[in-house]
């Protein structure tokens, strides 16, 4: 028989894999073209607009930081120039999730 506190581990780690299917089942659909759009699920703060601005701004040698278009911080957004250069969608999103995945993992604690 499983402990509680074996049994709530378990179920987490159901959540997580089916929260992690269901992104990519999304990603896969189209859903991040469509959502990037909805003013409800978007901030200055964590807009995919801004920060492909962002980026293009610092492939073009110009401060992302000179406006008001970039708020993300220089070392995540160095960061993620580097992994847009390597694999441009695919690598940011399985960043996003890894990163989404640790977070719940440390909240959990």
């Amino acid at each position: 028989h499983l402990t509680s506190a074996q049994n709530g581990r378990s179920k987490m780690w159901i959540g997580s894999a089916v929260g992690i299917a269901l992104r990519y089942a999304l990603y896969f659909a189209g859903a991040p073209a469509m959502l990037e759009e909805h003013l409800e699920l978007n901030s200055p703060i964590t807009s995919h607009l801004r920060l492909k601005e962002g980026l293009f701004l610092l492939h073009q040698n110009i401060s992302p930081y000179a406006g008001d278009t970039c708020h993300y911080p220089p070392l995540l957004l160095l960061f993620l120039d580097r992994l847009d250069q390597v694999s441009p969608q695919l690598a940011l999103f399985s960043f996003l999730v890894l990163l989404d995945l640790a977070t719940a993992l440390l909240l959990r604690q």
